[in-house]
C-alpha cells in the first residue's frame, strides 16, 4: 500500500510539472511548432470573430460555423508588412456553413469586411458574401471588399461573393489568393493586384517588392481582373461576361487551361511595360471589341513594351467591330504592337469586321487572325494561323462593308511603317510554314 502511495505521488508531480511546462500563455509556446485546432463558439459570428481577435495564437487554426444569415462589423487579422504584430505566424481561420449562410458587410462602412495580415491564412467554404455598402469609398475609391496585406486567402467551392458594381471584390497588396471553386461577381473589378497598401491614415506604402500571387484553379468570375506588380496564374475556372483579363505594368499571367469568354472587350489586354503573358492551354473565344480607336485584339491585345508567348491553347471566335478605318484597326484574334512569339497552338475563326464607306487601299487595317502594328514584332516558330476559305468555319475573316476583303491578310496582316510596307498572309499558317517579321525585316513564305 505505501508503495502504491509513493507511485500516485510520483505520478501527481509528473502531471504538475508538464502542466506548468505547457501554460498557454507562455510566449515559448508558440516557437514549439504544435498545430492546433480550435472550434470557436459565440451566440453570433461577431462574437466568434472578436474573441479570435483578441485570443489568437500562433500554429493554430480556427473553426467558425455560420449557421445564419448576419451583417457583421470589419476585422483585421494578422500583422502588417512593415512592423506591426511581425511575430504572427501560422494562424488559420476557416469560415464554414453547411446551409450556404450569407455574411454582409454593414451599410455605409468604409472599410473592407475582412483585412488579411501576414500570418494569417482566411478560407472560405460554402459562403455567400456580399457587399451592401454603398458608401462614399466604395464608389469612389473602388474600396474592395476583401483585402490582402501580406496573409492569404482561399475560396473553396460553394463560396459566391457579390458587389454593388461598385469598387473591387478583393484587393491583394501583398500575400496569396487561391480560388479552388466558387463564384466573384458584379464587382467594378473582381480581382485587383496591387503594389500599394492602404493605410488608415489615407497613405499609401508600396508593396512593389512582395509577393503579389492569384492562383485560380476553378470556379466562376464575372469581372475584370487586373495584375500589376503581380502574378496571375490561371490552372483552370472560367472568366466571362465582362472585361476579361488586364496585365498592367510588370504584371504577369499564366494561362494553363480554363476558358475566358464572352467579355465586351479583349479576353487577354497586356498593357504594362515589362508586363508578360504565356498562354500553356486553355481557350480565348467568344470576345468581343467595338471600338474607334487605333488598336483591336478580339482575343488578346499586346501592348508596347509586353510580351505573349503562345505555347499551346486555342484563340478562336474572337471579333472587332469598328466603323473607323482611317488608323491602324484589326487582329480579330492578336493584337501585336509589342512582342508575340508563337510556338504552338491554334489561331482560328476570328474575325475582323469594318463598316466604312471611305476605307482605301491605304487604310491600315486587317489581320483576321493577327495585326502586327508599327513597332511590334511576330516570331512565330510553331502553331497555326488559319487564312481563309469560302465556307469554311475555322477560317479567320477580314470583312469590310459586308464583303469578304481577299487583301487584307485573313491569317496575318503587319501593317504598313516607317520601316517598310505592309506585309499579309491571306492563306493557312501551319507548323510547316513559320514566319518572322521585326523592324522591315521578315522571313518565310508571305503572300
Amino acid at each position: 500500500m505505501k508503495k502504491m502511495s509513493l507511485l500516485m505521488v510520483s505520478v501527481l508531480l509528473a502531471i504538475v510539472i508538464i502542466s506548468c511546462n505547457n501554460d498557454p500563455t507562455d510566449n515559448n509556446n508558440d516557437n514549439r511548432n504544435e498545430p492546433e485546432t480550435i472550434i470557436v463558439n459565440g451566440a453570433t459570428l461577431d462574437e466568434k470573430l472578436r474573441w479570435i481577435s483578441w485570443n489568437a495564437k500562433n500554429y493554430t487554426t480556427y473553426i467558425v460555423e455560420v449557421d445564419e444569415d448576419t451583417t457583421i462589423d470589419s476585422y483585421s487579422f494578422g500583422g502588417d508588412l512593415f512592423g506591426y504584430n511581425s511575430s504572427i505566424t501560422n494562424i488559420i481561420i476557416k469560415l464554414l456553413s453547411n446551409n450556404g449562410s450569407t455574411i454582409k458587410r454593414q451599410k455605409n462602412y468604409d472599410r473592407s469586411l475582412f483585412r488579411i495580415g501576414k500570418g494569417v491564412t482566411l478560407i472560405l467554404d460554402n459562403i455567400n458574401i456580399i457587399d451592401t455598402s454603398p458608401s462614399y469609398y466604395v464608389e469612389n475609391y473602388s474600396w474592395s471588399l476583401l483585402y490582402l496585406e501580406g496573409g492569404n486567402l482561399i475560396i473553396n467551392q460553394g463560396t459566391n461573393i457579390y458587389g454593388i458594381k461598385k469598387g473591387d471584390g478583393i484587393m491583394v497588396s501583398a500575400g496569396s489568393l487561391t480560388m479552388n471553386g466558387g463564384l466573384i461577381s458584379d464587382f467594378n473589378r473582381g480581382i485587383y493586384l496591387n503594389y500599394v497598401i492602404y493605410t488608415s491614415g489615407g497613405t499609401s506604402l508600396s508593396t512593389e517588392s512582395y509577393l503579389k500571387e492569384f492562383i485560380m484553379n476553378g470556379g466562376v468570375i464575372k469581372n475584370e481582373i487586373h495584375v500589376r506588380y503581380g502574378l496571375f496564374t490561371l490552372n483552370n475556372g472560367e472568366i466571362l461576361d465582362n472585361s476579361g483579363v488586364s496585365i498592367g505594368e510588370k504584371g504577369t499571367f499564366t494561362m494553363e487551361g480554363g476558358k475566358i469568354y464572352n467579355n465586351k472587350r479583349s479576353g487577354v489586354s497586356v498593357d504594362g511595360k515589362g508586363s508578360t503573358f504565356t498562354m500553356k492551354g486553355g481557350e480565348i473565344f467568344n470576345n468581343t471589341t467595338n471600338t474607334t480607336s487605333s488598336y483591336g485584339g478580339g482575343g488578346v491585345r499586346i501592348g508596347n513594351d509586353a510580351t505573349f508567348t503562345m505555347d499551346s491553347g486555342k484563340i478562336y471566335n474572337n471579333i472587332i467591330n469598328t466603323s473607323y478605318s482611317s488608323l491602324g484597326i484589326g487582329g480579330g484574334g492578336v493584337y501585336v504592337s509589342g512582342v508575340f512569339n508563337m510556338g504552338g497552338g491554334e489561331i482560328f475563326s476570328n474575325t475582323v469586321s469594318i463598316q466604312d464607306n471611305y476605307i482605301n487601299n491605304s487604310s491600315r487595317v486587317g489581320g483576321g487572325g493577327v495585326y502586327v502594328a508599327s513597332g511590334g514584332i511576330l516570331y512565330k516558330t510553331g502553331g497555326t494561323i488559319n487564312g481563309y476559305i469560302k465556307d469554311d468555319i475555322n477560317s479567320n475573316t477580314v470583312i469590310i462593308n459586308d464583303i469578304v476583303e481577299q487583301n487584307r491578310g485573313h491569317a496575318i496582316y503587319v501593317g504598313p511603317s516607317s520601316y517598310g510596307n505592309e506585309k499579309i498572309k491571306n492563306t493557312i499558317s501551319d507548323p510547316s510554314n513559320n514566319l518572322f517579321y521585326i523592324n522591315g525585316e521578315y522571313s518565310g513564305e508571305w503572300d
